[in-house]
């Protein structure tokens, strides 16, 4: 996760997510690109002005495949 920008990081459960939900979001995400739903995907969760979790999933391209960039 990027230092500071756009926001501070903090553990997830010092925020109050609670894991389960957040492992089955990932396991979500990741199963919709291998079924094609979308080429890729990016995810940000924050609480009191802290981010929490920032993911990059899939491609950035569907041709030629191009690893999506994390900022």
């Amino acid at each position: 996760m990027p230092d500071a920008y756009p926001l501070p990081s903090a553990d997830p459960a010092s925020l109050g997510f609670a894991d389960t939900p957040l492992q089955h979001l990932d396991r979500l995400i990741r199963q919709h690109i291998e079924d094609g739903r979308y080429p890729g995907a990016q995810i940000a969760l924050a609480r009191h002005g802290k981010l929490a979790l920032f993911r990059t999933y899939g491609s950035a391209k569907t041709e030629p495949r191009h690893v999506p960039a994390s900022d």
